[in-house]
């Protein structure tokens, strides 16, 4: 969203019923206005829906106090409402910035910020995504379960292949992680079949971001699957075909890896009847 210079509101947005709840609270207009600045100061810096001050430092209450020019109790008191009438989606963190600041004018050489061991910048999301997960419990839901951590695969080839490169890149370790979580939180709530059919629809839509909001649709398919008796999807693909899809990587269990799908394969597939 980073460089957006126009951004369009609708007039009746005092109508929306989390608008009329803030109306109901004290300091209400001070509140209200917090959510424009934001809005105003997202079209020129967020990325990934987490507001950086770079690679790897989200904004804390304290920096948002001074780009606003506000208290940073309204800072805090407008945050924390926005996020339980869930307007917003992300954790804004409390850093060390302060320190960091003090520690600066007492020393006149700053050390340079030591290099993530998992997250390198000029790697594909597929390697960023493996590096991350490698021996992290925090991740295990995904790293344990194949047919999770192949559906999070196939969704971190499809951003590698899509373009424009520079909007599909997970650029920061925290926009990755952030979405890992998003990932196994869905997961926990609507199941794993379900969040694996949201990246699946995503990626045959060529969609740059997965449709969070269909949740409830997808775990009714799911559930609808897992009571057909039949629950191989690809059954009715020749032995000898479903033999070359899978060898090639296009079959992983249930999913398919659209990345190493070819037209010829996918029209082929359809013929047969199956819904990709």
């Amino acid at each position: 969203m980073s460089g957006v210079k126009w951004i369009r509101i609708k007039t009746n947005i005092s109508l929306d019923a989390k608008f009329k709840q803030i109306d109901t609270m004290p300091d209400a207009d001070s509140i209200e206005c917090m959510w424009f600045k934001l809005i105003r100061f997202s079209g020129r810096l967020i990325n990934d829906g987490i507001f950086l001050i770079n690679d790897k430092m989200a904004y804390s209450e304290q920096m948002l106090s001074k780009e606003f020019n506000r208290p940073i109790e309204l800072i805090r008191k407008a945050m924390n409402t926005f996020y339980k009438l869930r307007m917003i989606d992300i954790e804004y963190e409390e850093s060390d910035m302060e320190k960091q600041m003090v520690a600066s004018k007492t020393s006149d050489k700053v050390k340079p910020e030591k290099e993530s061991t998992h997250f390198v910048k000029l790697r594909t999301n597929e390697q960023n995504f493996k590096a991350i997960i490698a021996g992290n419990e925090s991740f295990s839901a995904i790293s344990r379960n194949s047919d999770f951590y192949n559906s999070v695969l196939m969704w971190m080839q499809h951003k590698d292949g899509k373009l424009p490169k520079a909007q599909n890149h997970y650029n920061s370790e925290l926009s990755m992680t952030r979405l890992l979580n998003q990932m196994i939180r869905y997961a926990d709530k609507f199941g794993i079949t379900a969040v694996r059919l949201a990246i699946d629809s995503a990626i045959s839509s060529n969609y740059m971001g997965i449709v969070w909001n269909r949740m409830d649709e997808f775990k009714k398919d799911a559930d609808l699957a897992s009571d057909d008796s039949s629950n191989d999807r690809f059954s009715v693909l020749s032995a000898d075909f479903r033999a070359e899809l899978e060898k090639s990587g296009v079959i992983v269990n249930q999913a398919i890896n659209y990345a190493k799908l070819t037209t010829e394969q996918a029209d082929k597939i359809r013929a047969a009847g199956v819904t990709i």
